[in-house]
């Protein structure tokens, strides 16, 4: 390969995240009510992926779609509110999980009349004022997560003699309880950032 061919293939070249196999776009959606700016959730239905936890609205993102447009469909197909109900404020955090997993997530306030709840995917809604998360400390859980390498591995191949000493990585799982509702993983781990930059 020469140079010039080179340039050619890279040159405009979109950066990816490598080994992606799954990405996810959510809402954090911001509701104004008797209690002040509220956060709505969603539980999931028994029928799907992870039943009966408490997230935030939202999915995969489909080719073409940026984030924010992936966040509304899957908020609207969710809980039945149109494109106008929902107003982006801005694009927020992203978590980079286990797996080639990445979730995506903006923020948008929410004012929607009344929802029409989809129940093959959807039990219920609920809203937490978002004063709770500001005024009261998560529980917070570490683990180790060490690789599990088979007794069988071939490290010739790499050129070195094992056991090998390969990154250890620590999961850090934060939760909320309240009214009954546990908010924990994925979803508490992005209000624990929202609620960092809301109290520095």
């Amino acid at each position: 390969m020469i140079f010039e061919e080179l340039e050619n293939k890279i040159t405009g070249h979109k950066p990816q995240i490598v080994e992606l196999k799954r990405a996810n776009a959510i809402l954090v959606p911001l509701v104004d009510t008797k209690d002040g700016v509220c956060l709505l959730f969603e539980t999931r239905s028994m029928t799907v992926w992870q039943p009966g936890e408490v997230c935030f609205p939202g999915g995969g993102i489909e080719p073409g779609e940026t984030v924010e447009q992936a966040a509304i469909r899957e908020c609207c197909e969710e809980i039945g509110v149109r494109p106008g109900d929902i107003e982006i404020i801005s694009d927020f955090d992203t978590v980079v999980g286990l797996g080639g997993f990445v979730l995506y997530s903006c923020i948008g306030k929410l004012t929607a009349p009344a929802y029409k709840i989809n129940t093959e995917e959807v039990a219920g809604v609920f809203t937490v004022p978002l004063d709770f998360f500001l005024n009261t400390e998560p529980k917070i859980f570490r683990f180790p997560m060490p690789p599990q390498i088979p007794e069988d591995f071939d490290y010739s191949v790499f050129g070195v003699k094992g056991p090998y000493p390969w990154r250890t990585a620590e999961n850090t799982v934060y939760a909320w309880e309240y009214e009954g509702h546990h908010i924990w993983g994925l979803t508490a781990k992005i209000i624990n950032q929202l609620r960092s930059y809301l109290t520095t």
